[in-house]
């Protein structure tokens, strides 16, 4: 086929590629999130026609639009090694998977290179029954899944036209091996840190003689702890976004964890009622987040933290609500 039949060719199938992307990549966000796995991004994008016409002269594709698999191209940086087994099992769950691989399980114990997931995919004929992937029956995408340093080492191998060892001087290739290898281990150490991480935070609370669960201090103030007890006394709220600003606010006011414990336990039987009102007030309707809920407490116990309202940083309406509280609250404690 001519060049510029094969370009006409391409340019038709253009925008249904785009929409696959598109669409497939806001699939994909939804799972992460379905399943609480943290990520940093997902990618997408199209080949340009150059591009697919390069790897057509350097591989020599036949049938070119059948045979090339990535023209939509999809990639997810997550941030932990252990959450890329989840990853995969969503994709042969929720896709129809073609052909998959992992590339650390084809390189040798001697050699460098990019580890992660490929998978080659189409969608699920139940999915063409959506407006927005009617018509994109059949069109193949990739998906490439790794790490944020499988990530980082793949970008600058790249950058430095490193691809395979043949690719490599040899002054240059034990250095290349020793940093591979570095990669590979800060990912295990990190992993092993959200590990101990989570027992940490587990650790705070435990079970009394009657099988409640209470929590114990048992550390000092910090994000971790902090975090452990707004996980235990505001379970069903969205974590806090702002966890160290939040630590900085309570250590200023001279409060420790055990304190802070207090407050909130003070607090915390009016709190659903002292939300209500606030939301009548201001003709909403929000539940407060984890870090609205602690600056609350924080407000309605602390006199030096209420008074950084003087300046009018809040309506007066919202105001009144928490002075009236604070009044409550004192006569009550």
């Amino acid at each position: 086929m001519k060049k510029h039949e094969l370009k006409a060719d391409f340019e038709k199938l253009e925008p249904s590629y785009r929409q696959l992307a598109e669409n497939v990549k806001g699939a994909l966000v939804q799972f992460l999130k379905d399943r609480n796995i943290d990520f940093l991004d997902v990618e997408s994008r199209v080949k340009s026609f150059d591009s697919f016409f390069n790897k057509i002269e350097r591989k020599g594709y036949e049938e070119p639009l059948s045979e090339i698999h990535d023209i939509c191209g999809l990639r997810i940086i997550n941030y932990y090694p252990s959450d890329l087994k989840t990853i995969e099992s969503i994709i042969n769950n929720e896709f129809d998977v073609i052909e998959s691989s992992n590339k650390e399980e084809e390189m040798d114990d001697d050699r460098f290179g990019y580890r992660s997931f490929h998978f080659v995919a189409t969608i699920k004929k139940d999915w063409l029954k959506a407006p927005n992937y009617r018509g994109l029956g059949g069109l193949k995408f990739e998906i490439q899944a790794r790490t944020i340093l499988m990530h980082g080492w793949a970008a600058i191998s790249h950058k430095l036209s490193y691809k395979r060892d043949s690719d490599v001087p040899k002054k240059f290739q034990r250095d290349l091996f020793r940093l591979s290898a570095l990669v590979e281990m800060a990912d295990e150490q990190f992993e092993r840190l959200r590990l101990e991480r989570k027992e940490y935070l587990e650790s705070f609370t435990e079970a009394d003689h009657k099988g409640t669960d209470k929590f114990v201090l048992r550390d000092k103030l910090n994000n971790d702890s902090l975090q452990a007890l707004l996980d235990y006394y505001f379970p069903e709220r969205e974590a806090s976004t702002d966890i160290s600003s939040l630590v900085n606010e309570i250590s200023l006011l001279g409060m420790t964890l055990a304190d802070y414990k207090a407050a909130v336990e003070t607090v915390l039987p009016y709190l659903p009622e002292i939300e209500l009102e606030e939301n009548v007030v201001s003709c909403d309707d929000i539940k407060w987040a984890q870090e609205g809920a602690a600056r609350t407490v924080l407000d309605l116990t602390s006199d030096t933290y209420f008074s950084r309202h003087e300046n009018g940083a809040i309506p007066h309406e919202l105001l009144d609500v928490i002075s009236s509280w604070r009044v409550k609250i004192g006569k009550h404690s």
